[in-house]
């Protein structure tokens, strides 16, 4: 302040007379700048630290949870054994299926882990159903259900998320595991064709994405699971029983033209980790 008057001296506003002015000196934007260099540099200095210890949390962190995480491979061939709601209308035939999947597993304890992942699963359906019902059908009032009907021979690709919780019973070499939990699936592509025999007469052919043979994309299976797990110097291999049930209908529709019901896999499962 000058005689009660605010002057900028280098970059800083001062006052004359109650107006805001600004009075340039020699020299005063190379000192200016000087500070803004100064200024500037200070800062790249502390982001760069910052950037620094945050980099060096980071590894110290990492070195640490990579103790608990393991990443490993599952394989399970599974036998289809699905039921279908009024079974004595429906000829369910053997199938079979193949269940793989990436995991990652997290230790929670010693003897608890949690595991996901991303999982694929081959589906495959060969069933006759009788409901089909055509007005031929009826022979002196009777009905005869098993002139129409519905021959499946359907492929169905599946990718999920698993997450399950896995319990072994000691942390001998050998020791046995058990293992529960669930799976979202998403129906990715779906192949083959379903047959229709109308009244004793074939030769009706449909996609599996035809309505009303369409099954539900979206899965949710419960799963368990129990066997032996070997450990070895530097990885584990385990081997064992698995079931898989799905919550949801197979196909979209309910309706009488078709028997619905819920996926149903047995298998065995082998891990590598």
């Amino acid at each position: 302040m000058v005689n009660g008057q605010w002057l900028m001296v280098n970059g800083q506003w001062s006052m004359v007379n109650g107006q805001w002015s600004m009075v340039k000196f020699m020299g005063g934007k190379n000192k200016c700048n000087l500070g803004r260099k100064f200024i500037f540099h200070n800062m790249l200095h502390i982001r760069l630290t910052f950037l620094f210890l945050l980099a060096f949390a980071i590894a110290i962190f990492s070195q640490e949870a990579v103790k608990n995480i393991h990443f490993g491979l599952s394989v399970a061939p599974e036998l289809n054994v699905s039921n279908f709601k009024s079974l004595p209308e429906l000829n369910n035939k053997p199938s079979y299926g193949m269940a793989m999947s990436g995991d990652i597993s997290f230790d929670l304890a010693k003897r608890l882990q949690f595991k996901s992942g991303i999982s694929f699963h081959a589906v495959t359906l060969k069933h006759r159903d009788y409901s089909p019902a055509y007005p031929a059908d009826v022979i002196n009032g009777m009905a005869v259900l098993t002139k129409s009907f519905d021959d499946y021979n359907t492929d169905y690709t599946f990718v999920g998320v698993p997450f399950q919780l896995r319990v072994i019973t000691s942390e001998k070499r050998v020791h046995a595991y058990f293992t529960g939990g669930g799976e979202m699936t998403y129906n990715l592509y779906s192949s083959g064709t379903i047959e229709t025999t109308e009244s004793g007469s074939p030769g009706h052919f449909h996609k599996p994405q035809d309505y009303p043979f369409r099954i539900n994309r979206t899965q949710l299976f419960l799963n368990a699971g129990s066997g032996l797990e070997w450990n070895g110097s530097k990885s584990k291999i385990s081997l064992g029983p698995v079931v898989e049930y799905s919550m949801m209908k197979n196909f979209e529709l309910n309706s009488s033209s078709l028997k619905n019901g819920h996926l149903l896999f047995l298998g065995i499962g082998f891990s590598y980790h």
